[in-house]
């Protein structure tokens, strides 16, 4: 499966990516608002490499984590779980692509496929509430702020407020 946008390539995320998803999967600093990120090992990130690699066995999908390209560069990720007619969605950025745009036009080719081809009628997202980033992304994706609620990370990071945002068709 491959999506194009104007400059970006959609493709399913690989083992052969490990360098290039290191870069943004193990940075402290690019995951601060990412619930199940970093990694903190090699082994960790390779081990989620494979995970994604699995998914696209499944028969249906289990889940959609396509490489963003740009330039034939593998620059972030953005992610679909479908299920019964809705999906959840999530994206990352290496720091160094941050702010123009990518995110955006990645997550819009994404959640088309998702309505237009997997008939999906409600798409969530969820961030931090701290990510200002990622809930303007949300918003310019039509998305509306659904719930509040508590973000526990799974580290030492404790509790934080955590906003759902959600796309109905």
């Amino acid at each position: 499966m491959e999506l194009r946008t104007e400059r970006l390539i959609l493709r399913p995320v690989c083992v052969q990516d490990m360098d290039t998803y290191k870069a943004y999967a193990m940075d402290a600093e690019t995951c601060r608002y990412m619930l199940f990120l970093p990694h903190k090992t090699e082994a960790e990130a390779l081990a989620e490499l494979q995970a994604c690699e699995a998914n696209w066995q499944k028969e249906p999908i289990a889940g959609y984590e396509m490489a963003i390209m740009l330039d034939g560069r593998h620059i972030g990720g953005v992610s679909l779980i479908p299920a019964e007619g809705k999906a959840v969605m999530g994206w990352i950025l290496n720091k160094a692509c941050h702010g123009k745009g990518y995110a955006c036009e990645a997550a819009r080719a994404l959640m088309d496929y998702a309505v237009n081809v997997l008939g999906c009628q409600c798409i969530a997202a969820y961030c931090d509430g701290r990510n200002l980033p990622s809930q303007r992304l949300m918003e310019k994706l039509g998305m509306q702020r659904v719930r509040e609620q508590t973000r526990t990370y799974p580290d030492d990071r404790g509790t934080a407020v955590e906003y759902k945002y959600e796309w109905r068709r």
